[in-house]
């Protein structure tokens, strides 16, 4: 489980921060400070949902995988990655939060901000 990320919320995010800095000592200045979009998904979720909402912005384009049920859900297990990955990577982002009062995008609107931009399609 996580929460997918995309570079321009991260871009965004980092200015705000940048904007607001240096704050006052509300926390040590060792402390690490963690960015991520709202809400959670696993791959298969995420997957999902980037074939469902990129048909829907180009249903004209010729997709080879027109359907979620050609995506097969896998375990952790099963995949073969070459690092252990955990089970749940959700950043705990409350001190980012507290300290710089940003409003985070959720992940399915940050993807779909992605996907207009990639498909250079207005939202319809």
């Amino acid at each position: 489980m996580g929460a997918p990320t995309s570079a321009d919320a991260i871009a965004q995010a980092s200015l705000a921060i940048v904007q607001q800095w240096p704050r006052p000592s509300e926390a040590p200045s060792n402390q690490v400070l963690h960015f991520c979009c709202e809400g959670t998904t696993n791959w298969h979720g995420f997957a999902c949902d980037i074939l469902d909402r990129a048909r829907r912005l180009a249903p004209e384009l010729a997709w080879t995988i027109t359907s979620a049920q050609q995506i097969k859900a896998i375990s952790t297990a099963e995949f073969a990655a070459p690092a252990p990955r955990p089970a749940n990577s959700q950043l705990d982002c409350s001190l980012t939060d507290k300290q710089f009062g940003l409003k985070r995008p959720h992940w399915s609107q940050a993807l779909n901000d992605v996907l207009v931009q990639l498909l250079a399609k207005p939202l319809g």
